[in-house]
């Protein structure tokens, strides 16, 4: 929530056209309707917002992200990035701020209205004063009609009023008060827990069944590029024969001949010639082959092969790998033991393992779905059941039997070890409702209020810095909101 109150106090929304009023630019349109059904709303308390106005808002806001990002930039984008849903939910608690300022009787005079709509730098003419014709030519070029425009300012002012009077702590200590009443709530449900886990699976995968698994997740399946990589090593020793050097040569001579061993060996294979032949000729022995290796060094028997062989090193196979292709000779590596030479003999590139390969855990994998698929037909069989008016031990008997029940099970919101994501669920719902989240399913019967200084950190709450205790308030007072005006959402997404 409190993301949503500072978007609405501190950024552009408070003194510019585009943000503040929410509407876009230049309509691009998008073949068809996003929210389908005429009977397709938002309920929030009295107040009822119909799905072609979250159409409207919606193709508004991806407007502006299309003029930003270009064409390319769609509804099924939007949705995927998270656009949609923030839409909504923006539009869900701009109008509990509405209804909130209105209960509590805060209005925007005219006076207050026309100065801050005079205000904006847009509408300002050349003098710095408020252009009349400025003004009606932006909202025309926008396609903004006047009154739209006044209304919405007019609500945006009694939003940031509303906003302003809560970050400025007016009501802290009954805002403080409400908070710390709902945050140690006691809830009293009938709740059942499925949990997949528990589920028995019955029967064995069909080589379909596993296919479709393969094709879901196969990137969890994928085999690195391997490389297989071939050496040589040009002792000083070889190369001083090989150069016919003299038992007398000193160390420098028989270094000079190890080089020129060593790159006539790279211009012999540059040239074309067979790398083994070059290899039993340049460093007097067979090029050793290593087993095929990943960048890190792996190879497919669980091996490692810079543990193994101290000439390898990860500056050798990066340079293998990165510098080299197959067929490919390394420049020359001075190590102790001579000029060392490496050579790829092989590229195989990176693909997916054969589904034969990991039939076992696609196996294991099918029956996960499976135990997800039933519980969550089981969760939803007893939440139907609950929400047509049936009593939960009868519910839990028809839906499932074995599920882990309690009913009037007492729940203290603040000290649970219930997930997050349930928490959030259960605190929205109101008495006589049922929610269903993450397999913990129920109706709750009874909601009691925590007592203002009742359990542990009330102190440390009050006490807080300003900012800490201004955050705090804002952290609950959406979940707050919703309960005293219920949101219900029946739209239908396409």
């Amino acid at each position: 929530m409190i993301s949503h109150f500072r978007t609405m106090t501190q950024t552009w929304v408070a003194k510019t056209l585009l943000v503040f009023m929410g509407v876009g630019m230049a309509f691009w349109g998008f073949g068809g309707q996003m929210i389908s059904g005429s009977n397709a709303y938002i309920q929030i308390g009295s107040t009822s917002i119909p799905g072609f106005k979250v159409n409207e808002q919606i193709e508004r806001e991806v407007n502006i992200m299309k003029e930003q990002l270009g064409p390319a930039f769609d509804f099924a984008t939007a949705r995927r990035m998270g656009l949609i849903d923030r839409i909504i939910n923006d539009m869900v608690v701009k109008t509990l701020l509405e209804l909130r300022a209105s209960d509590i009787g805060v209005a925007i005079s005219e006076a207050r209205l026309a100065d801050t709509i005079s205000s904006f730098a847009a509408f300002r003419g050349a003098d710095g004063k408020f252009d009349r014709a400025r003004f009606t030519k932006i909202l025309s070029d926008n396609k903004i009609n006047e009154v739209e425009f006044v209304s919405n300012a007019r609500r945006g002012l009694l939003r940031e009023t509303f906003a302003n009077a809560i970050t400025a702590g007016l009501d802290a200590p009954i805002v403080a008060g409400q908070v710390w009443r709902f945050a140690n709530q006691t809830v009293y449900i009938d709740m059942a827990i499925f949990r997949p886990e528990l589920e028995i699976v019955e029967g064995a995968p069909t080589d379909a069944d596993l296919q479709i698994v393969y094709d879901i997740n196969i990137g969890e399946f994928q085999l690195p590029e391997t490389r297989q990589i071939s050496y040589m090593v040009i002792s000083p020793e070889f190369a001083a024969g090989v150069k016919k050097l003299g038992a007398g040569a000193d160390d420098n001579k028989r270094y000079r001949a190890m080089i020129e061993v060593a790159e006539g060996a790279i211009d012999d294979i540059s040239g074309g010639a067979d790398w083994a032949v070059v290899a039993r000729a340049r460093s007097g022995a067979a090029p050793l082959v290593l087993p095929a290796i990943n960048i890190d060094g792996d190879t497919s028997d669980g091996k490692n092969i810079f543990q193994s062989n101290p000439l390898i090193t990860r500056q050798v196979a990066d340079f293998a790998f990165f510098v080299l292709d197959e067929g490919g000779i390394s420049d020359v590596i001075e190590t102790p033991g001579g000029a060392l030479l490496v050579y790829v003999a092989k590229v195989l590139p990176a693909r997916p393992k054969e589904m034969n390969e990991v039939r076992s855990e696609l196996v294991a994998l099918w029956r996960i779905a499976q135990q997800r698929t039933q519980a969550a037909a089981k969760s939803r069989k007893f939440a139907e059941l609950l929400s047509g008016g049936m009593e939960a031990s009868a519910a839990i008997m028809q839906a499932d039997k074995g599920a882990r029940f309690t009913p009037n099970m007492a729940i203290a919101m603040r000290a649970s070890n219930l997930p997050d994501t349930v928490k959030q669920v259960i605190i929205t719902t109101s008495v006589g409702g049922v929610f269903n989240a993450d397999g913990y399913v129920g109706r709750i019967k009874r909601i009691q209020l925590g007592k203002v200084g009742e359990g542990e950190g009330f102190v440390d709450f009050i006490g807080s810095t300003e900012t800490e205790f201004r955050n705090a308030i804002f952290d609950d007072y959406e979940t707050f909101l919703r309960r005293r005006y219920r949101v219900v959402n029946k739209l239908n997404i396409n």
